[in-house]
């Protein structure tokens, strides 16, 4: 089966999925349907989802494959949540944290990541 086109081949609009068919009783269902899960997502969104996958959700590694920052990293998944995640099952709001206190917490989860990352790499270089 071929891949799932997301883009007229013609003009790069997006397509809407107006058929479902079943081929073992071959009936069709038309109307328009909602596209729901990876489905919603572009190419290069997915893209990325297979690299924080493949790189268990570490921002450092995941920028340094991506060739960019870990604070776009952190805005690609962003966007990702949004399209996911309805408005209902948002978190609720935490107080503001300041930017002086935000600073210090993603230095330490920067330096965490990388104290990880150094310890793996040791173990696969002992090996």
């Amino acid at each position: 089966m071929s891949k799932k086109l997301k883009e007229c081949p013609f003009c790069k609009s997006a397509l809407e999925i107006t058929e479902y068919h079943c081929p073992d009783c071959d009936i069709s269902i038309k109307g328009k349907f909602e596209k729901e899960g990876f489905s919603q997502l572009t190419a290069e969104q997915l893209e990325f989802l297979k690299v924080y996958i493949c790189c268990d959700g570490y921002k450092i590694e995941i920028a340094d494959k991506l060739k960019t920052s870990e604070s776009a990293v952190k805005e690609k998944l962003t966007e990702i949540i949004k399209i996911w995640c309805s408005k209902t099952q948002e978190k609720p709001e935490s107080p503001p944290a300041t930017s002086e206190s935000r600073n210090v917490l993603d230095e330490l989860s920067n330096r965490k990541q990388e104290i990880v990352l150094k310890e793996l790499r040791n173990l696969e270089d002992d090996e």
